[in-house]
């Protein structure tokens, strides 16, 4: 079994080849944005693993929520190696993968808030409870995200306006940035369940708006 994951839809990010018992991992750092190091990434994985894209059984690629360019350039990327390869297509939300990251610390009967700033007093979130997810990611502001989504533990990208109204131990920290390898163990547990993406339906997960704006008169 070959797979590779590709991780850029925050800053920084890189790729993660699973091949067999092997497992290597590049990654670049949260200087490179929008992507830019996604496809040097895949590659060197693929040459230390001695494969090509033709020997992929399946492509991972995390689909958002986070930068509207890093979304795009990661779908993009994972669509055209599947294509040139037949492998099978998986997606995964980035609060997903944060909360895979941190799985061993997290105890089976919290509730667990994974989070990603969103701009202007906003966050991305997202429950889980015992490994499995309580609902789908949201875009809320921090007031109705304590009171619509209540957690005993918030880990991720956590805005210091939040920080200063949670205890300490509510807060799991180091666990901030999207990283390829985590991705890709976590879609290994979708593999089991056979949740394969259908490459043609395949669609990123934007929660608002991009901030750009049509110019005048156009």
């Amino acid at each position: 079994m070959k797979l590779l994951a590709l991780a850029c839809a925050t800053r920084g990010g890189g790729a993660c080849l699973i091949s067999d018992d092997a497992v290597h991992v590049e990654e670049y750092p949260p200087e490179i944005t929008g992507g830019r190091g996604l496809l040097p990434a895949a590659r060197h994985c693929l040459e230390r693993g001695g494969l090509s894209a033709r020997d992929l059984d399946y492509v991972a690629v995390c689909i958002g929520p986070g930068s509207f360019t890093g979304i795009r350039v990661g779908l993009a990327a994972a669509l055209a190696l599947v294509e040139a390869s037949g492998a099978a297509l998986l997606g995964l939300d980035s609060l997903s993968v944060l909360h895979h990251n941190a799985r061993e610390l997290l105890r089976p009967e919290d509730t667990v808030g994974a989070l990603l700033g969103a701009g202007r007093g906003l966050v991305y979130v997202r429950r889980f409870r015992g490994g499995e997810p309580l609902e789908e990611p949201a875009l809320m502001s921090l007031d109705v995200l304590l009171e619509q989504r209540p957690a005993e533990v918030y880990l991720g990208r956590i805005p210091e306006s939040l920080a200063e109204r949670l205890a300490p131990e509510r807060l799991l920290q180091g666990f901030a940035t999207l990283r390829p390898r985590p991705l890709a163990e976590a879609t290994l547990m979708r593999i089991e369940d056979d949740a394969r993406l259908d490459p043609l339906a395949a669609r990123p997960l934007y929660l608002k708006r991009p901030p750009a704006k049509p110019l005048e008169g156009r």
